[in-house]
């Protein structure tokens, strides 16, 4: 029989996926190496019908952590002082390959295997939470990513997220009481995540084309051939693509006017603000264009070269409201009229 192989100790950058092959690498080494860890190990997987071993934190008080001793008539029967040996020097060993500043939590606060796992898994940042669950919609497909590798992190973002018993999460306002397994239909929603990834239009290809398939076989029996056969739906996508943008080119350019497909009422333009637009000043002062002055910018009744005597007489002689009454003289209006009266004199 093969040796099993050690675990490797764990480093300071690990990811989900390194701590998932270390954590199972040392379960089994651990299985085959002593018994007495065997027996501290069972009801790790999910088949398992003997729930996991749990125990409670060392302390003064309580220095065999919960164990009592077994019948005198049961097999290798241990008492409580033997089984927390065997527990502490599994929590050592398991400690060596596992972060130092955890060493200590390890073998005094730790409560079960699980309970070491979130401890690490913790440690590294990606402890099971809802918040890790919710990272599954940031997962996406990275270029030059093979389409297999794509859908096998899916599935192990809903493996590694699976409800557990250890995991302190409740749900339905209950603790989980074992570890739960993925079903079918959490199997099937991965094959169509994975395939909405990759593109949108996949899940609508797939349909038709394996049409007679999809009555007898689940998505997750048809993973396979439709990962054998990306290439041609993605090529099959990029056609129809190609051609519909065709389409609408040829309707707006050469289809007749009342036969062309209404189009999208334009965009409301924003109010343009006061500095965005200044007013063309169109005043003139003919005052001063004869006098070969500035006459551009204002009237002439906003000169500066005339006085209020003058000004009114000027605008008496327009026949327009004196400026000493308060009316307000608009100069165009006010030049056209004497420009009249200039005219009618001549």
């Amino acid at each position: 029989m093969a040796k099993a192989p050690k675990p490797w100790k764990l480093q300071e950058e690990e990811t989900l996926s390194s701590f998932d092959s270390w954590r199972n690498r040392l379960v089994y080494y651990m299985q085959q190496q002593d018994k007495r860890f065997a027996k501290l190990l069972v009801g790790l997987d999910p088949a398992d019908e003997q729930a996991p071993i749990v125990w409670q934190k060392e302390t003064s008080e309580n220095p065999t952590r919960n164990f009592t001793d077994d019948d005198e008539d049961t097999p290798d029967s241990l008492t409580a002082a033997q089984k927390a040996k065997s527990l502490n020097d599994m929590l050592g060993f398991i400690s060596e390959y596992s972060p130092p500043l955890l060493a200590h939590d390890i073998k005094k606060a730790s409560t079960s295997f699980e309970n070491i796992c979130q401890k690490i898994r913790k440690y590294y940042g990606f402890k099971q939470s809802e918040a890790q669950f919710m990272k599954f919609a940031e997962i996406a497909w990275e270029t030059g990513e093979r389409p297999e590798k794509l859908y096998q992190r899916v599935v192990a973002h809903l493996q590694d997220n699976l409800l557990r018993q250890d995991s302190q999460l409740v749900h339905d306002g209950e603790t989980p009481v074992r570890n739960e397994i993925m079903s079918p239909t959490v199997e099937r929603l991965a094959v169509l995540k994975w395939m909405e990834l990759i593109h949108p239009g996949l899940p609508a290809l797939v349909k038709r084309t394996f049409a007679y398939d999809l009555q007898r076989m689940t998505l997750k029996d048809m993973q396979p051939q439709i990962a054998d056969a990306i290439d041609g739906f993605l090529e099959e996508l990029k056609q129809e693509a190609i051609g519909s943008a065709r389409a609408r080119v040829f309707q707006r350019n050469f289809l007749p006017t009342g036969t062309r497909p209404p189009r999208p009422p334009p965009t409301p333009r924003q109010p343009i603000s006061a500095r965005q637009y200044q007013p063309t000043n169109n005043k003139s002062c003919f005052i001063c264009r004869a006098a070969n002055r500035r006459s551009q910018g204002h009237s002439f009744m906003e000169c500066n070269y005339l006085s209020k005597v003058e000004k009114n007489d000027i605008a008496k002689s327009c026949r327009v409201s004196s400026v000493d009454e308060g009316t307000e003289i608009d100069a165009e209006d006010a030049l056209e009229t004497l420009e009249i009266n200039d005219d009618t004199a001549a």
